[in-house]
């Protein structure tokens, strides 16, 4: 009875590395997977002034939604959009797989999980733009956030691979906070929308 499973809901307690390791293994493959199954080419024909954000009751009152600023599309008030280009949806796409292929053989994890992130984070923010349905990545998304945000030496890399080292649960514990608040909040959607 030494292994007990409450210790994952204790962030600042210390557990072995392999929890974290499996999170970088499977994350990474699930990315992968994620992309390779979904094709996102078709939102590189849409055109910049087509842009509908869905709107709120209170919309009067904050026109600009926070997925402008969070999913960086107000770049393309400084650079033109990619309009009537699929190929530049594909080369982030490419970029995003190639990216996670990295974080999976442990070369530069940290870096290659924050480009993934962004990356696929600026695809959901075009489909939100063109308000269209996102593609259910949110826990993805989450995932990858606490991978951009943790500390290099939490990865295991070509040549540090060891289960046995011990560090700081706050990753488990914030990828557990973040999946379990993500479906009770849409539990409760769902009861409040149905009824």
């Amino acid at each position: 009875m030494k292994y007990k499973e409450i210790r994952f809901f204790r962030p600042l307690t210390e557990t072995y590395s392999l929890h974290f390791y499996l999170i970088q293994f499977i994350g990474s493959i699930y990315m992968i997977y994620r992309i390779f199954s979904r094709n996102y080419d078709h939102l590189g024909l849409f055109h910049h002034a087509d842009k509908l954000y869905l709107r709120s009751l209170f919309h009067e009152y904050f026109p600009i939604p926070l997925s402008y600023f969070t999913t960086f599309q107000f770049i393309y008030d400084l650079f033109p959009f990619i309009e009537n280009s699929t190929y530049n949806i594909l080369f982030l796409e490419w970029i995003i797989i190639v990216s996670s292929i990295f974080v999976l053989f442990g070369i530069l994890p940290r870096l290659f999980s924050s480009i993934s992130f962004f990356g696929y984070l600026h695809i959901i923010g075009i489909m939100q733009a063109f308000d269209a349905e996102i593609d259910g990545g949110t826990i993805l998304l989450v995932l990858f956030l606490i991978l951009t945000l943790s500390p290099s030496n939490y990865f295991y890399k070509l040549n540090n691979f060891d289960i046995k080292k011990k560090q700081l649960n706050w990753p488990i514990y914030c990828l557990f906070l973040g999946v379990g608040f993500f479906y009770s909040c849409a539990g409760l959607n769902k009861i409040i929308d149905v009824g």
